[in-house]
């Protein structure tokens, strides 16, 4: 998956860029360029890092799911 599409997930999800730029130890403006399409591709470690905050996310999202589904979310 592209780092602009997980990116733009952790947006939607309530991540300001800043707060991203500071979870993944970059300046907000890599963020606001990566967003923006002026970096297509960026370094594979950054990539990498960008796909475990995503994939936390994610986890979480499903992990919310699951307990209000077994009545633990009320």
């Amino acid at each position: 998956m592209q780092a602009r599409v997980m990116l733009l997930y952790l947006v939607k999800r309530g991540f300001t860029e800043e707060s991203i730029a500071i979870a993944l130890n970059v300046n907000q403006s890599t963020i606001s360029r990566i967003l923006s399409g002026k970096i297509q591709e960026p370094r594979g470690s950054l990539v990498n890092t960008i796909r475990y905050l995503f994939e936390k996310e994610q986890n979480k999202q499903v992990d919310s799911i699951i307990s209000f589904r077994n009545g633990q979310g009320q």
